[in-house]
């Protein structure tokens, strides 16, 4: 079985080479996800009021991601999708529960090794920036 192969549309270049689940991920799905976000807001005061790991995410968010982010259409979406996702696994027992056991997975899989960073992934700097693009080529 041939390897999904998911290209970037980003030009009318990316349009004649894309495959079908190119178009798929970022027509269809992406396109109903950014149609669905304005309606998408998370009061702040239930962020402020998280607890135990819902409250380490947040920071991690807060702190890591909002700090670095310097490209405004992923902002855009992200500011969105990550605190609804807290927001989702922290009041909602049924999505806590398993919220918890992936985080836990997560964590194990990456003491034993299994998760790789490449490099330009963990540099803020070395991310797609508005008016500078990306450092690197992306895998």
């Amino acid at each position: 079985m041939e390897k999904t192969r998911i290209n970037g549309i980003n030009d009318a270049a990316g349009y004649l080479f894309a495959n079908t689940d190119s178009f798929h991920f970022h027509v269809v799905l992406k396109g109903l996800l950014r149609q669905f976000l304005p309606f998408v807001t998370i009061p702040e005061r239930w962020m402020e009021d998280l607890d135990h790991n819902s409250r380490v995410l947040y920071a991690i968010y807060r702190d890591h991601y909002l700090q670095h982010e310097k490209q405004a259409w992923r902002r855009q979406v992200l500011e969105k999708v990550l605190p609804f996702a807290i927001a989702l696994r922290s009041y909602d027992p049924n999505y806590r529960e398993v919220g918890d056991k992936l985080l836990k997975e997560i964590g194990e899989a990456y003491v034993a090794g299994k998760f790789e960073f490449p490099e330009n992934h963990l540099d803020p700097d070395r991310w797609y920036q508005d008016g500078r693009g990306r450092t690197y080529e992306p895998d």
